[in-house]
């Protein structure tokens, strides 16, 4: 609701929850400005991450589609940041910012790091997928190489991006999100190859900035 972009939707799904998680999600999601638009949906057994956002994506027909993971903080404006260069680049067919990790302290206040959980995925010779510095120190001046070079242009391109906190053009993505097979591991390594098998590229936006608990 802090974001400076105020034109998006929000879509829900309640994936086979309790009947108390339910009714504490509706009362969280009641306090949503009511300006924009909530889509109740309740699914009695659990289809997995892949599954559920393959449904919550054939809710609707947004020209741009953002994942939020539960356990995620946005930066204001992370969204905005996003939209832009995907405006200006119609050769990206998706776009992530960088995202750090947080945590509780022992008083249970959220603690913002400067700890890199993701700023794109990478693929080795292997074909072996990883997120790209994780664990590392953010900071342009002590980031190795290529990962500096890459930060100090605001944007570049990335073989993937991670199912955190991406944002989709679904005129690249096509009628079907994610293979629900997939469940909730690697799903988004099939869409950055997709991506790249019709023309298109990925890339991490610098300037958009989001936190991750990365609590499962």
């Amino acid at each position: 609701m802090a974001q400076s972009f105020q034109g998006w939707k929000l879509y829900w799904l309640d994936n086979a929850s309790t009947d108390e998680e339910y009714a504490a999600m509706l009362g969280i999601l009641r306090e949503v400005d009511p300006k924009f638009e909530i889509v109740r949906e309740r699914v009695l057994e659990n289809i997995g991450f892949a599954g559920g956002h393959e449904q919550l994506y054939q809710m609707h027909d947004a020209e741009y589609v953002v994942l939020l993971n539960d356990d995620a903080i946005l930066g204001s404006e992370y969204f905005a940041e996003l939209m832009a260069v995907l405006d200006m680049n119609p050769r990206f067919g998706a776009v992530e910012g960088v995202i750090l990790r947080w945590h509780f302290d022992n008083a249970g206040e959220v603690v913002k790091t400067d700890t890199v959980d993701t700023i794109g995925l990478r693929c080795g010779w292997s074909q072996k997928v990883q997120d790209i510095a994780a664990g590392e120190t953010f900071s342009m001046m002590t980031m190795p190489d290529p990962v500096w070079k890459m930060a100090v242009r605001g944007v570049d391109e990335v073989f993937g991006v991670s199912g955190c906190l991406p944002m989709y053009r679904r005129s690249v993505i096509g009628e079907q999100l994610f293979d629900p097979a997939y469940f909730f591991y690697k799903e988004d390594v099939d869409v950055a190859y997709r991506i790249r098998e019709k023309g298109f590229v990925s890339a991490t936006v610098y300037a958009a900035l989001a936190y991750h608990q990365r609590s499962f």
